[in-house]
């Protein structure tokens, strides 16, 4: 949250710092995005829906921020390592990952649920936090020391993992 500093001059609490935001494109991840440049971050935004994540990036930079887009399918480990990288290529550090990207399941009883469909969903909505929190401690580990261990990783999940219901069962395993 902006604070008013001395001389009246507005304060933003992340400013210096580099955020990566997974699923950014909409919703939560897309208010997550808008609310961390908003700060004063520097925002990765990735998703998968390129004109979309491209347009958060748009509407960062039109308010004044800096943010850049990429593509990004949260099941590769290959484009972990690279997401973390482009934070490092654009903005020279990374000290907040959003671990955001999700989807809902296709609402099947378990008894009718294909492997295949249960895989898909665990692999974006577990195994993506997985492998977000491996390679962003690494990334973020970099550039904390213990005088300045401000890093933060901020895993989104959903009331589903508490309360069941007959037709989710990949979703609230997840």
């Amino acid at each position: 949250m902006a604070n008013q500093g001395q001389g009246g001059k507005t304060e933003q609490a992340l400013a210096g710092k580099v955020a990566l935001v997974t699923g950014a494109a909409r919703g939560l991840g897309r208010a997550a995005a808008l609310g961390l440049a908003r700060e004063g971050a520097s925002v990765v935004v990735t998703d998968l829906r390129t004109d979309e994540g491209q347009a958060v990036v748009d509407e960062i930079a039109g308010d004044g921020g800096k943010a850049v887009f990429v593509a990004h399918d949260v099941t590769s480990e290959d484009q972990w390592e690279a997401a973390c990288a482009k934070a490092e290529e654009a903005f020279g550090a990374l000290h907040v990952l959003v671990n955001n990207a999700g989807i809902a399941p296709a609402s099947e009883y378990i008894e009718n649920l294909d492997l295949a469909d249960w895989k898909h969903v665990t692999a974006i909505d577990l195994d993506s936090v997985f492998l977000g929190c491996k390679h962003g401690i690494r990334t973020i580990k970099k550039y904390t020391t213990k005088e300045n261990a401000d890093g933060a990783i901020i895993n989104i999940s959903s009331v589903m993992g508490l309360v069941g219901l007959p037709r989710s069962a990949d979703y609230n395993a997840s």
